[in-house]
């Protein structure tokens, strides 16, 4: 019992430690509002600015984003993410690009 007990600490401590955890940096030169990337909520960010990290389950290398920026509501949807596969556990950063109109999203491994 006592040797369960142990495991079952170690695997909850661990369990953080295993997540994948997603920030996005607004990499433009205006302001991004109402930001949702997947179903996670970011709010707004300034330019050159990033988020916290949040948790999610289940990842890829490119995400659905819903924002407005200089005040044009953009939905973008990925056609193809699922055959870029999972992006894996540990942090990462969903990049944002917004220029002349384009808009661009990129996912960038962060250091631990």
């Amino acid at each position: 019992m006592r040797v369960f007990c142990i495991c079952a600490v170690l695997t909850l401590f661990c369990l953080p430690c295993a997540a994948t955890e997603i920030r996005v940096r607004n990499d433009s030169d205006v302001m991004l509002t109402r930001v949702i990337v997947g179903s996670k909520n970011y709010g707004d960010i300034p330019p050159h600015a990033t988020t916290d990290y949040q948790h999610w389950d289940l990842a890829y290398h490119s995400a659905s984003v819903a924002l407005t920026a200089n005040g044009n509501a953009i939905l973008f949807q990925p056609r193809h993410y699922l055959r870029e596969g999972e992006l894996g556990r540990g942090k990462y950063t969903y990049v944002l690009q917004f220029q002349s109109g384009v808009f661009r999203i990129s996912a960038e491994k962060d250091e631990e």
